[in-house]
């Protein structure tokens, strides 16, 4: 019972940090002191000790000796090689997604693209409307969680999930350059023409999927996922380069191959 209690706990300080972090409350290099957490998630020290490693294991927290915990900071490499491993790992579960499909599997990936054609034509008509922006992009995580669970492969859907936990946290603090650049990863938000163009890369995945296309649907979501990265990988480089140290040009824009 004991342990139980302990670690509801502990979760409990977990999803609070994680929110913080994840929305933009904790910021990156933010120092995460103990004392402080323990008031703020209403839980003693001791969970809030054991939710901070069980985030730095999810790669969201670093812990020094002597130096305490702190929200990790992201780099431009960093950011290269977690979106490079993401398009390898991605564009293998939409393969075995295309092997291992079942019905139901099809009805969830169905039901997202369907969802998805609905908010688009809406934001068609009212092309600032801000909530069905947010509700597109829900919908666009559905998508990729029914071929994360489609593809059956649980390591795999872990570490995935790992790496959409990174892209947020990039996302959600990154600058915008000026108020016409769109945040990085932000396929849905973009104008009338972007969207659509996303909404039909998710159909050439679901079409290969269903077909069970094993090659065409690897293709297709390497494809996807590699135009996001592409823009995502300008603009972050943009902003690396308005620094005073800019980033090395080997750097340069990334292309990857799987």
């Amino acid at each position: 019972m004991q342990t139980r209690k302990k670690n509801a706990h502990t979760e409990k300080a977990a999803e609070f940090i994680r929110y913080q972090i994840l929305s933009g409350g904790y910021p990156p290099g933010f120092r995460l002191k103990t004392i402080d957490l323990a008031k703020e998630s209403e839980v003693s020290r001791t969970p809030v000790r054991e939710a901070l490693r069980q985030l730095q294991q999810e790669g969201l927290v670093d812990i020094r000796p002597k130096q305490g915990a702190r929200v990790r900071t992201i780099t431009f490499r960093e950011f290269k090689e977690m979106c490079e491993l993401r398009l390898a790992m991605e564009s293998f579960a939409a393969e075995l997604a295309a092997r291992n499909r079942g019905p139901e599997d099809l009805v969830e990936m169905e039901d997202a693209i369907q969802q998805m054609q609905q908010l688009v034509t809406q934001l068609d008509q009212n092309p600032g409307g801000e909530q069905l922006v947010q509700q597109l992009a829900r919908e666009d995580i559905q998508f990729h969680m029914a071929i994360l669970n489609a593809a059956g492969n649980n390591l795999l859907r872990v570490e995935v999930l790992r790496l959409h936990l990174f892209n947020k946290l990039v996302n959600i603090n990154f600058p915008r350059i000026n108020s016409g650049t769109p945040a990085i990863d932000s396929p849905l938000g973009g104008n009338r023409e972007r969207r659509h163009f996303v909404l039909e890369s998710h159909r050439k995945i679901f079409d290969a999927v269903v077909a069970q296309q094993t090659d065409a649907a690897r293709s297709a979501m390497h494809d996807h996922l590699k135009e996001i990265i592409d823009r995502s990988m300008v603009v972050m480089a943009r902003h690396e380069r308005s620094r005073v140290d800019p980033i090395p040009p080997e750097l340069g824009v990334f292309h990857a191959s799987v």
